[in-house]
């Protein structure tokens, strides 16, 4: 049996004060209510949902085994890129001396002994961004799985990489694919 949780992050990017300690807090009673350890839980996300959960991965290491992120922004904030591979950083992130803190690239280490898989579209905003996340996780000698598909920062490819995300946790949550 699987258990997906899906909590609305609004506009929070999974790091709005209490934010991050809420989805633990879900994330702890359902796993209490179901009996599920830690070693069998995933986390993972799109687009922002990608980026949150990274962190939340990168902050809390001992909740989740794996993780998974389609079209994420993994290399943000960083205004190093030029508008056409970057995103607006919204007022979340607070003044620009604080963004460093929050890109998920600087605590990176943390996902060492993590089961990682990420996927982006070729044409996609954040292909940069997921690029430089797979370089620093080679760097860094943490073995991951990464993708590149067809098609830009759109649905599409949120659909055509979901399957894979979803049966990659199945795999390593219930131990089949062991590293």
């Amino acid at each position: 049996t699987s258990i997906i949780l899906m909590p609305n992050g609004g506009s929070s990017w999974w790091i709005a004060p209490g934010y991050p300690a809420y989805v633990i807090e879900l994330t702890e009673k359902v796993a209490d209510a179901f009996k599920v350890a830690p070693g069998r839980r995933g986390c993972g996300g799109w687009s922002m949902g990608a980026y949150g959960s990274i962190r939340l991965m990168e902050e809390y290491p001992g909740d989740f085994a794996s993780w998974t992120g389609i079209l994420g922004l993994l290399d943000f904030p960083n205004s190093d890129y030029p508008e056409r591979d970057n995103h607006t950083v919204p007022s979340v992130f607070g003044p620009p001396q604080q963004w460093p803190r929050s890109n998920p690239m600087r605590d990176a280490s943390a996902l060492r002994g993590k089961r990682l898989w990420f996927a982006t579209g070729r044409e996609a905003f954040d292909f940069r961004m997921n690029v430089a996340f797979h370089k620093k996780l080679d760097e860094l000698r943490i073995p991951h799985e990464f993708e590149t598909l067809a098609g830009a920062h759109v649905f599409s490819v949120v659909a055509e990489a979901l399957p894979q995300a979803l049966a990659f946790h199945e795999r390593v949550l219930r131990g089949v694919d062991a590293h």
